[in-house]
């Protein structure tokens, strides 16, 4: 495993002050997201001899739910909680009174009206609570097989972790296409409620505010804070520009990083010439004809490059996108170009157009794996450039595809989506805080079923089935550093979310240079933060940066302090400065001459040391 968790002497092999392995043991993750999918044997509580997740027989894994627990498992659409949870999914909830308010959104039929994530695979938008809450917290052992391709045993980062999850986004019928989204209002409800209910960390694999922290979810991870409570939340895909997501620094804010094993497959085209990228065909595909989908328009037009369907062309206005020719493209490989349109939509369209394969060519945005309508290799810009010209350069061109192997690659480097800074609302503070993988990042989603399959499991005469995807985004970043934060917190079960996010910061370390240029190159702060993470040294981190309940106050009481009671800045006092907050970073938005910072270091080792401080 890329971070080394299993490696000898690494986290899992610890145990914590009770002797119990550090795996998450009686920790309860907060998965605030698009629900869960009760059938995945991420969440099953029994195993066999073996030690792998059933979901029935074999032995029960988990006892009862820790003593501090007072959630609950509620019912809704196509979710009985007798049924759907248990002692690994202790709790279940959905939120979406503000979403749905004023009836102008009505779910769609691949929705749920309950815990349950909304149906995914080529037939919704659902899958993305399910693929948050198993890395972050998933059972060991759980062999992950993606369209039929077993990929491995698959693992969450705190395994022994309990899960409750907490459904605030849904898919509705948004015009010619469904649309998925989410309330800030629900969002900031089921935080609050998961304090309540008392999870030890909120992983919040969502989008969010950029230019404050006067805002519902940022508040509500303020009084988690204040609560004891880690969060962890997503910097955003919108980079590389500056577009940090969820700017406070109450909470870890996480960027999107490789890691070092990719799935890929190649392109060998009748020149000779090969091109590798990023693919998961199950089969390869034997040699066929080429043609660039700028020379495939229905209508003679060079506006078929991005490879649009029907449905795509009908939801995006003032699109001069066509559709691909069958005549043209009919037994071909087709060469499409990344951007506005889903990239699996793509390589639909070839498929209604007849094509028998799919080459993507990348904008510059990172290379995905991904099951495709049709075998698929996406290759680099540059590469597409190649190809697109040996299609368009006479003769009879052809290309022929691999079946996808693993590769190994140089990591971790941020990926080109992932937010950057710096930070929007306060330039004394810096995001990202750090980096996580976030790009193939395989874990449990929910299947594509049809409509009537989805109402026989609502009527409970079908068994739901699990599923495997591998994604990317700073949503799969985040529940990384959530899921560690529980390991942490097991072995440290005094330390604040404050102490846990300095021992995650200052353990870290720097990541490769991607390339990019300028202000958005990945090794700058505010692409990588305080680095990639590294949980082996974060276990003991010698000194941390702590704060608490008075700290935030006073950040308050200056930045905001409307929020905040009169008697709180009376009592605590008010920051002088948004850069003497006791964090593990030290930024300045702005400096003229020389300028004094304070910090204040807790030792947290197991003996008195000394430290000296130097510049590097």
């Amino acid at each position: 495993m890329f971070l080394g968790l299993t490696k000898p002497g690494g986290i899992w092999s610890q145990t914590d002050g009770n002797g119990q392995v550090i795996k998450g043991e009686n920790m309860v993750l907060g998965d605030v997201d698009l629900g869960i999918w009760p059938e995945s044997p991420s969440y099953y509580d029994h195993v066999d001899a073996d030690g792998t997740p059933v979901a029935s027989g074999g032995s029960l894994a988990y006892g009862p739910a820790p003593a501090t627990w007072k959630g609950s498992c509620v019912a809704g659409d196509a979710f009985v909680p007798a049924q759907a949870c248990n002692n690994k999914l202790i709790g279940a909830r959905y939120y979406n009174t503000n979403l749905l308010a004023g009836g102008t959104r009505v779910l769609d039929w691949t929705a749920f009206n309950s815990p349950r994530d909304d149906l995914g695979g080529a037939t919704g938008l659902g899958g993305h609570g399910d693929h948050t809450a198993a890395t972050a917290a998933g059972n060991e052992k759980v062999p992950a097989i993606v369209s039929g391709i077993t990929m491995g045993l698959a693992s969450g980062m705190a395994p022994r972790a309990r899960i409750a999850a907490y459904k605030v986004c849904f898919t509705f019928v948004n015009g010619a296409a469904n649309k998925n989204s989410c309330s800030s209002g629900d969002s900031m409800a089921a935080i609050d409620q998961a304090v309540k209910d008392g999870v030890n960390a909120i992983n919040f694999s969502i989008s969010g505010a950029t230019g404050s922290t006067n805002d519902l979810v940022e508040q509500a991870f303020y009084r988690a804070a204040l609560a004891g409570v880690f969060v962890a939340a997503a910097a955003g895909n919108d980079g590389p520009t500056n577009t940090v997501n969820h700017p406070s620094p109450w909470l870890t804010t996480v960027a999107a990083a490789t890691h070092d094993r990719i799935l890929q497959g190649d392109v060998t085209l009748g020149s000779g010439a090969k091109y590798s990228g990023a693919s998961l065909n199950a089969n390869p595909l034997g040699s066929a004809p080429l043609i660039r989908a700028e020379d495939a328009a229905i209508d003679g037009s060079a506006h078929a490059n991005l490879c649009f369907t029907a449905a795509d062309i009908a939801a995006t206005a003032g699109t001069t996108q066509v559709l691909l020719d069958p005549a043209k493209v009919a037994g071909k490989v087709v060469i499409c170009t990344r951007g506005t349109n889903a990239r699996v939509n793509k390589s639909l369209a070839v498929l209604q157009a007849g094509g028998v394969g799919m080459v993507l060519s990348d904008n510059g945005a990172g290379l995905v794996s991904e099951i495709h309508s049709v075998p698929t290799v996406h290759v680099t810009a540059a590469d597409g450039a190649a190809i697109k010209a040996y299609a368009s350069g006479g003769g009879s061109p052809t290309a022929a595809e691999s079946a996808f192997y693993f590769g190994h690659q140089p990591a971790p480097t941020i990926a080109a989506f992932s937010g950057r800074g710096p930070n929007m609302a306060d330039p004394n503070i810096l995001k990202p805080d750090l980096a996580a993988p976030g790009v193939g990042v395989i874990a449990s989603v929910t299947p594509g079923y049809t409509h009537a399959q989805r109402d026989a499991l609502a009527a409970g005469t079908l068994a739901g089935t699990p599923a495997w995807a591998s994604y990317d985004g700073t949503s799969m970043a985040t529940p990384h550093v959530t899921g560690v934060s529980l390991l942490i917190k097991q072995a440290h079960p005094t330390w604040s979310p404050s102490a846990i996010k300095s021992a995650l910061m200052t353990s870290a370390f720097d990541t490769l240079d991607d390339g990019l240029a300028g202000m958005q190159n990945g090794k700058l702060p505010w692409s990588q933060g305080a680095g990639f993470i590294d949980p082996n040294k974060a276990i003991d981190p010698g000194l941390v940066y702590d704060m608490g309940k008075a700290d935030y106050v006073k950040y308050q009481c200056l930045t905001q302090k409307s929020l905040v009671a009169a008697s709180d800045c009376s009592t605590f006092g008010t920051l002088d400065q948004t850069y003497n907050l006791n964090l593990p970073s030290i930024t300045l938005g702005a400096m003229l001459g020389q300028t004094v910072v304070k910090r204040t270091l807790t030792n947290v080792g197991t003996s008195s040391a000394t430290y000296h401080a130097a510049a590097v």
